[in-house]
């Protein structure tokens, strides 16, 4: 079993420019802010996008899995990831799931439940979104998700099931962008 308590997760996605090279370099920026070791990297996955404006192109989405050490606070940790996005590009006025360069997400930050409204944790949609369990789980899949008790290999296998009647969630694949 892996505890949470042990790690950070951030999930990565871009659908604007170069998704691919964007992910990449903001797996190098983190690591640059937060340290590179003990970092575990998900594949890059390609997905549909979610809840988007239509005509939105496919994403791109990873998760990277941080020691718990290597981060102050979980708003502090939020605020430098905010300055990445906005590092690359990303504009937060366009408005909800509208394409992005780059968007970074605060999944969990050890076991912390907060109810914060900016920075809600765990992240309080993570685990309905296949484009975020997929790669989280193939880091990290014993990790039990903080207040549900849920493995997050169970959590996949749930979303694959329940995706197969929902044509968004159900086209994900391993992308042929490499880190």
């Amino acid at each position: 079993m892996t505890r949470a308590s042990d790690w950070i997760l951030v999930a990565l996605g871009a659908n604007l420019g170069d998704p691919c090279r964007q992910l990449r370099e903001a797996r190098a920026e983190l690591e640059g802010r937060l340290g590179r070791s003990g970092v575990l990297a998900s594949s890059m996955w390609s997905s549909r996008p979610v809840d988007c404006p239509p005509g939105s192109p496919d994403f791109v989405n990873a998760v990277l899995a941080f020691p718990l050490t290597v981060a102050g606070s979980a708003r502090e940790l939020l605020s430098v990831l905010q300055e990445v996005e906005r590092a690359f590009g990303r504009n937060r006025d366009t408005g909800r799931n509208a394409p992005r360069t780059l968007d970074l997400d605060l999944l969990i930050y050890g076991d912390l439940l907060q109810s914060d409204p900016r920075c809600l944790l765990p992240h309080p949609r993570a685990l309905e979104r296949r484009f975020v369990v997929e790669p989280a789980a193939e880091v990290l899949p014993d990790l039990i998700w903080p207040g549900t008790g849920r493995r997050l290999s169970q959590v996949r296998e749930a979303l694959r099931k329940s995706s197969r009647e929902d044509p968004a969630q159900a086209d994900m694949a391993p992308s042929a962008g490499q880190w």
